[in-house]
């Protein structure tokens, strides 16, 4: 969940996921399905596809992540890392892309 937190401020917003950024070595990511799975049924969470077709994942409102108080506790311990993740996912998904290009 701390994947689809937008951080501004102090204030926390929505953040579409690439499905990309949800893959963990196992069982670990076997979990994650389920729990993605899980809150799309209970409708608080949404799938589609963004403008270049590639799978996404967010919370239905930004309600979802500014009235729970457990995610807010989480972002509390976690927002040095969570700011670090976010300058670093960029570049991590160019390099990816570089070296898939460099293999072909």
């Amino acid at each position: 969940m701390l994947r689809m937190v937008a951080i501004s401020g102090s204030e926390l917003a929505r953040r579409r996921v690439p499905t990309s950024e949800l893959v963990y070595p196992e069982p670990k990511n076997e979990q994650v399905t389920k729990v993605i799975e899980c809150f799309v049924k209970a409708r608080l969470l949404v799938k589609g596809l963004d403008t270049e077709g590639k799978e996404y994942v967010e919370p239905v409102h930004d309600a979802l992540v500014t009235g729970w108080q457990k995610l807010l506790m989480w972002k509390q311990e976690h927002e040095e890392s969570l700011i670090l993740q976010r300058r670093l996912t960029p570049a991590a998904e160019e390099w990816e892309s570089v070296k898939s290009n460099e293999q072909l």
